[in-house]
């Protein structure tokens, strides 16, 4: 529970830490205690400031009746060491965090309890922290497929998804569960205020204070975390992980391409195009078309020109690293832009060709925004840049609040094979999901909804729009507020309406 940078903690410090969180305790005759006894009061405290327990806490106790080994992935920060340490409190369970102890002991008392049946749980946390994890998984794995019928259960996490979905599949196949947390959802948070229903008004303080859950200080502070742990698993890894390359980027050029996708959100033209001072704070600038106009002018000119202009002097690799990182830390969405639903590329592999030197169907810098889409996944990034430009008290109204909703939206949905569909008439289909067969205008008002636009689909697609109050079906469309869709999104797409 207590963590130091260079993890050579002593017991006497790691009790001076945890005295020093003294204030959020309330004991009788606290002086008359000892530091060790003051200390045991402060961890129970400590531990009990997270009685929320999200959606995945459950799913997990679930699939231990399934799986002897889980991997627990998401985003870096987004919750995955709460859930472990509320599992924690489950019985024969053992909490482990590898940043602060060494590997050794602890995978000789897994090796045993898997060989002897012990009905054990561990939580193994930032197992990229171990020295060379991916050897260890690998034994774990051994030992299981030597002792089949053992109880000892394992859940692995860390803040490397990519590199721990990777080892995980190396080393267990299909004999491995693999469940993905997410930042706070939208209905989770509802949940969490004890609300009873998404709403207007509530969806929009999700929107602004969704934060707070996570006590997030800047993206600019996250963005670099993401490039120290990508470092980190990186040097653990035996085998290359593709699309983990940070050696062309630093956080500021992360921060330019995370700028970039806002607005290339609703236009889809060369970046050539796109890059032209006056179109740019054009098209910025209708966003904030109720602020002031001589105060938003200059924030444009300091924020968004300054950041793009930067972007046309990175290489396509530099580039493109930066957008293959931002997709794998699960920070942003990548969806096909096309006039055929037949017509989609795999971004990842293009991506991939270019790493290698190897030619890719795309003339990068030219067609890339011409012919993708890239939007943030998350409100709270979203907001938070926004909060750089415009102050803490920034008002999410139309059309900002449109913009907010569509990329929130499109992260709540795959984005493989994917794609946002133009038609012969100029018209456009926000999403259209090419494997699963369905289709989406996205709208945060009830004005605007092509009805028509859906019959270039084939037969077998499902239609549905979002609005602002509109709700049921109309000319073959199903219409859903835009806020009840956000909070159970899979509902309405298997067709409940």
């Amino acid at each position: 529970y207590v963590h130091t940078e260079n993890n050579d903690i002593d017991i006497s410090t790691a009790i001076d830490k945890l005295v020093s969180f003294a204030s959020q305790v309330q004991v009788d005759e606290w002086l008359t205690l000892s530091k060790a006894e003051q200390a045991w009061h402060v961890l129970q405290t400590l531990e009990d400031q997270y009685p929320f327990k999200r959606e995945v806490f459950y799913q997990i106790q679930d699939e231990f009746q399934k799986h002897n080994v889980i991997f627990l992935l998401g985003p870096r920060k987004c919750g995955k060491t709460v859930c472990l340490q509320q599992l924690s409190k489950l019985p024969n369970t053992q909490y482990v965090n590898f940043r602060d102890i060494s590997s050794d002991t602890v995978f000789d008392d897994i090796l045993s309890s898997i060989k002897y049946n012990l009905r054990k749980i561990y939580l193994i946390d930032e197992i990229t922290y171990a020295e060379d994890p991916e050897r260890l998984i690998r034994t774990v794995a051994g030992y299981y497929e030597q002792y089949v019928n053992t109880e000892t259960n394992i859940v692995f996490t860390g803040s490397q998804s990519q590199a721990l979905r990777q080892w995980g599949s190396l080393a267990f196949s299909s004999l491995a569960s693999y469940i993905y947390i997410d930042f706070l959802k939208y209905n989770e948070w509802l949940t969490y205020k004890s609300y009873t229903e998404p709403t207007e008004d509530n969806y929009r303080e999700f929107l602004l204070t969704v934060s707070d859950f996570y006590k997030f200080k800047s993206i600019k502070d996250y963005l670099q975390s993401c490039i120290d742990e990508t470092i980190q698993s990186n040097a653990k890894s035996l085998s290359v992980l593709y699309g983990s390359e940070c050696n062309l980027v630093d956080v500021n050029k992360l921060l330019d391409v995370c700028y970039v996708t806002l607005f290339t959100l609703h236009s889809n033209v060369s970046i050539g195009s796109f890059m032209k001072p006056n179109y740019l704070a054009s098209d910025v600038k209708y966003f904030f078309k109720d602020t002031s106009k001589d105060y938003i002018d200059e924030k444009i000119k300091t924020s968004f020109v300054s950041r793009y202009s930067k972007i046309q002097k990175q290489s396509a690799s530099e580039f493109a690293q930066a957008l293959m990182l931002l997709r794998n830390w699960g920070l942003i969405t990548v969806t096909n832009v096309t006039a055929d639903v037949n017509d989609v590329i795999d971004i990842s592999t293009e991506f991939n060709k270019l790493a290698l030197g190897n030619s890719t169907v795309l003339n990068f810098k030219e067609d890339l925004f011409r012919r993708f889409n890239f939007c943030i996944r998350y409100p709270m990034f979203y907001v938070s840049i926004l909060q750089e430009i415009l102050g803490p008290n920034v008002a999410i109204d139309p059309p900002l609040l449109a913009s907010i909703v569509e990329c929130h939206i499109r992260g709540l949905l795959p984005d493989r094979f994917a794609v946002i569909l133009h038609t012969n008439d100029d018209a456009e289909i926000d999403y259209v999901n090419t494997i699963d067969n369905y289709a989406l205008e996205i709208k945060s008002t009830d004005v605007g909804i092509n009805y028509e636009v859906f019959k270039t689909l084939p037969k077998q697609y499902r239609h549905l729009g979002l609005s602002r109050t509109k709700e049921g079906l109309s000319k073959s469309l199903t219409l859903v507020p835009y806020y009840k869709f956000a909070a159970n999104s899979q509902y309405y797409l298997k067709d409940n309406m």
